[in-house]
């Protein structure tokens, strides 16, 4: 086997996903056994993959290429600032040649080792956990945002989220992984308000959130003041780590048309897509559900069409490519401070939309840093600030989205209508995220979280149709808490839980046993009829032995091959990593017997 520092060596390098995840694994199979029966073949197909990752960056590279040449010209032409175009294109450049290196020493690895090779290259790059940030710093990250909303809502201060929030917010519904801060913009006729309430000190005393200026950007940064530090040497050496950008708006002229933008001069020239028009901010927000919490944006499709704007039609589709915020922040500062700084932090991979999945947050640090904030700042709905609504509250993973699962919702509205027949609904259906919280509970899911909350939306969207069903709104709650908390009950102003009858009593007590305690008289659990003869155990049953949902139709919006599949490599995952830590068990049984 190779020395284990030229394999860490080789993480570094991005693997250039080339296939899905499924025919990945299936690729990685067929060298195995090629290699296994010493076919020549397998030697063949291990060096294809560093070399199509080489034709894949050397296609990326005469992209930049062409783009540097338009930089150039265009600076010649208009005499505008391009050194942060230039400077970030060396970085870029710098990490062009690390790559070749890695498709190189890959293809070494390849002829020492086919099946190594693959393993290497094919299943690394399909890791839907890589993430930028801890679920501490998650944590501390949505809580400032929900503080940061209240705020603004609070002191009637116009803001928009932007950049890689807005990407968040429309594909994973929160944070993306590879992103390591929260970007938000002020209107214009909002900026002396807030800078007023920011020196006078108004901000931090209902917040609890440290705020200062930002020089790149000519913004400001928040965070808490427990927060660890930037690197030193980096503009961002004494904000602490993670943080929110506010980009302070200024007004420029795009040909004719003024727009919205932020930051320098150079900092606008060198991400010029990164604005909004008058028309696309508009007069009222859209809300979107982000994490626990949610954010202003502007209406749906112009957030499409900022996204494309800023980073291509295919952002909607993949993840995108990101530094540290060290290493940009260092472009503008000490160029080469940021190659230094660069060589530290492993490249991040691009990785298939369909595995992404928002940031997981420790919530236990997420309620402790919310409770910071004054508890007059709060966007809460209580019980009795409307009397007309009852807000209802169903939860649970929700994975292969099944008629059960939309028995529960449906039932617990007609239930709540039953008893309160001259009150609007308005149903909130909390969806589990795919973290460590989620294990104890129950086995990891098959699906992405944003698969099950759009699986839940599309439900929904077909379900408010029914007049009868007295729905006036409802919300998707995506990384809803597994254990119910008094604050969590208290925020969305919860009247009555429901909860299907599987639960055991000590369950109950374990996951609701605050409601009965601390919420007599104001929020109530009530325990539906579970759907019998349809649950997920069952719908995987059938995947693995027939391929299919049986009887039960599929509702999950995803085609049921790719789900057989995703059960098929998870059952062989599970075998290899049982064979892995009890070989005795899986040793073959000889007899002695003629």
């Amino acid at each position: 086997m190779f020395p284990s520092s030229v394999i860490d060596t080789l993480r570094k390098y991005p693997q250039i996903e080339l296939l899905s995840r499924e025919k990945s694994h299936a690729l990685y199979q067929l060298i195995t056994e090629c290699e296994r029966n010493k076919s020549p073949l397998a030697y063949l197909l291990a060096l294809g993959i560093p070399v199509f990752s080489a034709l894949n960056i050397a296609s990326k590279l005469t992209s930049d290429s062409c783009r540097a040449i338009d930089t150039l010209i265009q600076t010649i032409r208009q005499r505008e600032y391009a050194g942060g175009n230039i400077q970030t294109l060396g970085v870029d450049f710098a990490e062009y040649g690390r790559s070749f290196s890695g498709c190189l020493a890959g293809a070494l690895v390849g002829l020492y080792s086919p099946s190594y090779a693959a393993e290497t290259f094919l299943t690394i790059a399909a890791d839907p956990t890589v993430a930028f940030l801890t679920p501490d710093e998650g944590a501390r990250l949505y809580a400032m945002a929900d503080g940061l909303h209240a705020f603004f809502i609070k002191h009637r201060i116009d803001y928009r989220i932007c950049s890689g929030t807005a990407l968040g917010a429309i594909r994973e519904k929160g944070i993306i992984r590879n992103d390591d801060d929260i970007d938000l913009m002020l209107h214009p006729n909002s900026e002396d308000s807030f800078r007023q309430l920011v020196e006078e000190g108004t901000f931090t005393k209902e917040t609890g959130i440290s705020i200062v200026k930002q020089p790149i950007t000519g913004g400001l940064q928040c965070f808490y003041s427990d927060s660890p530090k930037g690197q030193p040497g980096t503009p961002t050496e004494h904000v602490g780590k993670p943080f929110i950008d506010i980009f302070t708006p200024i007004t420029r002229l795009l040909g004719n048309q003024p727009i919205i933008t932020y930051g320098e001069e150079k900092m606008y020239l060198q991400s010029k897509g990164d604005y909004f028009t008058p028309q696309e901010w508009g007069e009222e927000p859209t809300l979107y559900p982000f994490g626990p919490t949610q954010l202003c944006g502007v209406e749906p499709q112009a957030m499409k069409t900022y996204i494309s704007r800023c980073y291509g039609e295919s952002a909607l589709h993949y993840k995108t490519l990101l530094y540290p915020h060290e290493v940009y922040s260092a472009i503008y500062a000490t160029p080469l401070r940021a190659f230094s700084i660069l060589a530290q932090h492993p490249v991040p991979r691009y990785m298939r939309h369909t595995e992404a999945a928002p940031l997981d947050f420790d919530h236990s640090i997420y309620e402790a840093k919310r409770a910071l904030a004054n508890p007059n700042l709060s966007t809460e709905v209580t019980v009795s600030s409307n009397p007309e609504e009852l807000r209802i509250f169903v939860d649970g993973v929700f994975d292969l989205f099944h008629q059960g699962h939309q028995n529960i919702i449906k039932n617990a509205i007609k239930s709540a209508q039953e008893k309160h027949p001259d009150r609007k609904i308005v149903l909130f259906i909390g969806v589990c995220g795919d973290g460590a919280d989620v294990k104890d509970y129950k086995r990891q899911p098959l699906m992405t979280l944003q698969q099950r909350c759009e699986a839940i939306d599309a439900y929904m969207q077909e379900l408010i149709k029914n007049v009868s069903l007295n729905v006036s709104a409802y919300r998707i709650l995506p990384n809803s808490p597994v254990t119910h908390t008094l604050e969590f009950i208290k925020r969305y102003g919860l009247n009555i839980i429901f909860h299907g009858s599987d639960f055991t009593q000590e369950k109950i007590d374990q996951y609701y046993g605050v409601i009965m305690r601390e919420c007599a008289g104001t929020c109530s659990l009530a325990i539906l009829p579970y759907t019998k003869g349809v649950s997920t155990t069952e719908l995987i049953l059938h995947l693995l032995q027939d391929r299919n949902f049986g009887d039960t139709p599929n509702t999950t919006g995803i085609a049921i091959e790719l789900l057989a599949e995703q059960v098929q490599q998870r059952e062989e995952e599970f075998t290899e990593e049982l064979q892995k830590k009890f070989p005795e068990a899986f040793q073959p049984v000889y007899s002695n017997s003629m």
